[in-house]
């Protein structure tokens, strides 16, 4: 992870309101029932990413207790801790590159909105990958959204690795010391706060 890569998000969070940021859902409603419907409310799950998404806040709301928000730039990470107050608490927070995130509490639910799609290198995607081999609990869940191979070829300026389900698949299979199987997918189109259409594809793989 380079200094300018951080300086560049750091920048977009500082600069910019969640109405300007295209990724923002008023309701992220698949993430939270996918992830929902995977575990239990006593289970370790994990936000890559998470920035000022409400994911982590409806979970609490939801009576989960194991939570981590893992997030690059200072910036999201000090204003998700204000929104959420007195709850923040119960949160525990990584700042840095979720690539090199280890933690002792193993991770039923890996969930990444909008991260692994900007891992365009090879290198890139097995160390991110990697770090889910470690952290990931035996037979827990990796709930993974990216463009589709419909979708936008850049966002925020950057270049990203579009997927559909199969191609995300067979990536972690190929990448990872586990096997993995799909148990789950969906496209669906995000309409960011400015009205345009995003197809993300959401793949829901599971460790063997």
């Amino acid at each position: 992870m380079t200094d300018s890569l951080k300086s560049h998000w750091e920048g977009r969070y500082s600069d910019n309101a969640d109405s300007a940021l295209s990724w923002t859902e008023s309701d992220p409603f698949i993430s939270r029932e996918w992830v929902t419907n995977s575990t239990s409310p006593d289970q370790h799950i994990v936000d890559i990413g998470a920035g000022r998404s409400k994911l982590l806040g409806q979970l609490l709301d939801a009576g989960f207790t194991q939570l981590t928000h893992v997030e690059l730039t200072e910036a999201a990470s000090n204003d998700m801790r204000a929104t959420l107050g007195e709850k923040s608490a119960l949160v525990n927070w990584y700042v840095g590159d979720a690539k090199c995130w280890r933690t002792d509490l193993p991770v039923q639910v890996w969930h990444d909105r909008a991260v692994f799609h900007f891992l365009t290198k090879p290198n890139d995607r097995k160390a991110y990958i990697a770090a889910v081999d470690v952290n990931l609990a035996a037979n827990g869940t990796v709930i993974i959204a990216t463009f589709h191979l419909t979708g936008p070829q850049k966002c925020s300026g950057l270049p990203v690795q579009q997927y559909d389900a199969q191609a995300l698949l067979e990536t972690f299979n190929s990448l990872s010391q586990w096997d993995w199987r799909l148990d789950d997918e969906l496209v669906h189109q995000h309409l960011t706060p400015g009205g345009n259409s995003q197809i993300f594809q959401y793949a829901k793989l599971t460790r063997l």
